[in-house]
């Protein structure tokens, strides 16, 4: 299944360049996004508290981003992906 080749890419290459520069400008420009609202404001001191992620924590974060590597991203799919634990649920066409 085309599903479990891809997890399996994941945790074995690293990601190309171009398309973890476009996932950082994404989460980057996401956060700003997401304080637009009362309620992403809400939930974004909610998370700050909870996870006691420091006050300082929206002026670090896209530094945070930035540090990111392709073998950041191998290491945790490794660690957070098993392709035999895993179960594809598909909302319209598949073409496997």
């Amino acid at each position: 299944m085309r599903a479990g080749r891809e997890m399996e890419r994941l945790r074995s290459e690293p990601p190309p360049a171009d398309e973890l520069e476009d996932a950082k400008r994404n989460q980057i420009g996401g956060l700003a996004l997401r304080l637009e609202t009362n309620d992403g404001v809400a939930d974004a001191i909610h998370d700050i508290a909870y996870w006691d992620l420091g006050l300082d924590y929206l002026e670090r974060y896209p530094a945070m981003v930035e540090e990111i590597t392709p073998e950041a991203m191998m290491e945790v799919a490794a660690r957070c992906s098993d392709p035999g634990e895993s179960a594809l649920a598909i909302a319209g066409p598949y073409e496997g």
